[in-house]
């Protein structure tokens, strides 16, 4: 994927999710003078992705000048034959025009997404790949008291295996005891996954403790105080 980032309309902000950059990405920052600096964590990890990376300084001010930049940027690169996604990082929403024009190209049409951050754009492309399935799931929202029960029930299984299991409980074992929980596995489907990763004797007592737990759901608000 090709990204734009309009630097001056975003700064660093518009450059959430450069973790998720790869090889086989693009990425172009248009800056000006006022707003050439970058924090070195984000640049060594844009560097670390291997991503083609590119820069463009705006060579005079002018009002919305580095959004001509942008969209001429994005006529050179559909004209010289790309035809895969491009994604304008930006809280400028005068891009829509820019998106609307490109979507009644028969050669373009829906190949631009438009948002304020890297970690959005990818999200919005909505790719069938592992980084957006990822992203999309970060992206979901919860309440407090959803977060708050889930740290309950954490805490509770962690204690409840600590009890059962001589060897002590280390983050990876209850990391995993939670993705058993999150992916909605079947009861035989969990039965094997606690036998796998604890091993037959404790996989077995880990496994009744899980379904006790997901029995007591509607029970009890774990963690969840009111007044």
């Amino acid at each position: 994927m090709y990204f734009f980032i309009d630097f001056e309309n975003t700064g660093s902000s518009g450059l959430k999710g450069v973790e998720y950059l790869t090889e086989e990405d693009r990425i172009c920052i248009f800056f000006s003078q006022c707003c050439g600096k970058i924090e070195s964590g984000l640049l060594r990890r844009i560097m670390e992705s291997r991503c083609e990376i590119d820069g463009v300084k705006l060579a005079r001010n002018g009002k919305n000048a580095l959004d001509f930049y942008i969209a001429s940027r994005l006529g050179e690169v559909f004209g010289a034959g790309y035809e895969g996604r491009v994604a304008i990082v930006s809280k400028d929403k005068g891009f829509k025009a820019v998106q609307d024009y490109w979507k009644q190209s028969d050669r373009c049409r829906q190949n631009i997404v438009l948002s304020a951050t890297i970690e959005q754009c990818i999200a919005s492309a909505n790719e069938n790949n592992e980084r957006t399935r990822k992203i999309q799931e970060d992206l979901k929202t919860v309440t407090l008291e959803q977060m708050v029960a889930e740290a309950g029930k954490r805490n509770m299984l962690c204690r409840r295996i600590q009890s059962k299991i001589a060897d002590p409980v280390s983050e990876e074992d209850m990391a995993a005891v939670m993705k058993i929980l999150e992916m909605k596995k079947s009861k035989k489907e969990q039965y094997i996954s606690c036998l796998k990763f604890f091993g037959r004797e404790n996989g077995r007592r880990v496994y009744h403790m899980i379904r006790e737990t997901e029995s007591r759901k509607g029970e009890k608000r774990y963690g969840i105080q009111t007044f």
